[in-house]
């Protein structure tokens, strides 16, 4: 590329006459024969240099590892651009300390995405590949990773197969804890809402409450509900009460 790229720099010297004979034909020729000096004579272009783990594995997209330190918005750890991480480690230290990076990892990451539902299938979730390194989680190293978080209480499967993975960032005590508070500072001692204007209202707009996972809302508002701070209203939705 860098030899196309220098035939293309290279200065234009052609200076045609209209009229004169040949002149179409001798600035074709002048122009190829400047494009061949190029491909042997390059002119040197000043290349950025990439990390080791860069050099050799750039895909198509010409993604470059300094391109990966963020996500969107989100910026990624330091051993994201390591390939090592995006391989399962045998049993040992090795790979508790990898498990640990990848739990902080998604938890960080879906706290800051609001993110709950989280796929096990390779390709199916950003974080979980690098194009830069040209890595990705593979399926088993996924599952081992949500485990371990689902070990913790920090997430849990949604089905048997255990191919998606409710991801916890806050505890179901810690939703109906942040339903209180976001209550009595909206000034909502008795408010009677649907679901869905908690989810989607201008009640809620700009709150954490926005798009909240149905079941984690049914859940914390069961224990609000447990603890006399609501009431399940049949075929409509919800009273809270904090009076």
């Amino acid at each position: 590329m860098l030899c196309c790229l220098a035939g293309l720099a290279r200065p234009n010297s052609l200076r045609t006459t209209m009229g004169a004979p040949g002149a179409r034909q001798q600035a074709e020729s002048s122009r190829f024969a400047a494009a061949s000096r190029g491909l042997q004579d390059p002119v040197p272009i000043r290349v950025q240099q990439l990390p080791t783990a860069c050099i050799g594995k750039l895909p198509p997209a010409r993604v470059s590892c300094r391109e990966m330190e963020r996500l969107g918005d989100f910026e990624l750890p330091d051993f994201f651009k390591d390939p090592y991480y995006f391989t399962l480690q045998p049993v040992g230290d090795a790979r508790q300390a990898q498990i640990r990076a990848w739990k902080q990892l998604i938890l960080d990451y879906c706290t800051s995405k609001r993110i709950y539902i989280v796929p096990v299938e390779e390709g199916e979730f950003p974080l979980f590949s690098n194009p830069a390194i040209e890595r990705s989680l593979s399926p088993e190293a996924t599952e081992v990773f949500l485990s371990a978080l689902v070990m913790e209480g920090h997430a849990e499967w949604t089905d048997l197969t255990q191919t998606k993975c409710l991801v916890l960032w806050r505890s179901i005590q810690d939703w109906a804890n942040y339903i209180l508070n976001f209550l009595n500072e909206r000034g909502l001692e008795s408010w009677v809402c649907t679901v869905e204007e908690v989810r989607f209202g201008d009640e809620t707009r700009e709150s954490e409450l926005q798009g909240i996972d149905p079941g984690v809302l049914s859940r914390a508002v069961i224990l609000l509900v447990q603890n006399g701070k609501a009431r399940i209203i049949e075929n409509y939705g919800i009273w809270f009460r904090i009076e």
